[in-house]
């Protein structure tokens, strides 16, 4: 559910200071999650080049949200603050463009028969649907995305929602924050750099950027088995 853009200076995102802003929102977000695995493939439709990824992410929404009700809580887990969530996210993406069509599962889950290990029984069951806006990230270079959407939330552990974009659902909008690192050195020194024995030296660690174009670094909690992971945040 992400695109990386190609290219050592592409894969370094080493954008310039006068590229406008996204009219992204800044109010903090309702539910986040993290990208844990991607499977990504590569197609030709009628002349289009298209990104077809599926994707497997976890996170948390606050407790009041359509991703949380506070009826639920109050069945399951009285006094809690989060509902934790499982997705499973499909989405086409034109290389062209960078816009396409996106849509999945979540489960909204508390722990099971393991309390050591993540949440994983299912009390609830939704989907959602929608379209995604990835050009800063492809055509521009941009680590950020967008989606404007709609999801549906079903009973229990066979509810699955019958809506979509087009329909019945709860509006939504998203913002993908792809991590990306900045180089230390110029352009010219940093192919010599990365080829040293210490090429971490050569950029900084992994970052995120914030609507304003500043920076922030992405925490070792929102990593996954150690690798920086993409950050989705959830506005209703």
């Amino acid at each position: 559910m992400i695109t990386r853009v190609r290219g050592t200076v592409g894969l370094l995102l080493l954008f310039g200071v006068g590229l406008a802003a996204p009219g992204y929102a800044v109010a903090g977000p309702d539910a986040t999650f993290y990208e844990l695995t991607e499977n990504m493939s590569l197609r030709a439709v009628q002349g289009d080049k298209q990104r077809v990824a599926t994707s497997e992410l976890m996170g948390s929404a606050k407790v009041g949200t359509p991703l949380c009700p506070q009826e639920l809580v109050d069945q399951v887990s009285p006094g809690a603050t989060f509902c934790t969530l499982n997705a499973t996210g499909h989405d086409t993406i034109s290389l062209a463009t960078g816009k396409g069509k996106f849509g999945g599962t979540f489960t909204i889950v508390v722990q099971g028969d393991n309390p050591v290990d993540g949440p994983e029984f299912v009390i609830a069951r939704g989907r959602f649907r929608g379209r995604m806006d990835f050009s800063p990230a492809i055509l521009n270079m941009i680590p950020l995305g967008s989606v404007v959407g709609k999801l549906t939330l079903g009973n229990g552990n066979t509810g699955e929602g019958d809506g979509d974009d087009d329909g019945d659902g709860v509006p939504f909008t998203g913002i993908f924050r792809l991590p990306f690192v900045q180089a230390l050195v110029s352009d010219a020194d940093l192919p010599g750099c990365l080829a040293r024995l210490h090429p971490e030296s050569c950029v900084t660690p992994p970052l995120y950027l914030k609507d304003d174009f500043s920076v922030e670094p992405v925490l070792q909690s929102e990593r996954a088995l150690d690798f920086p992971t993409v950050r989705f945040e959830i506005t209703f």
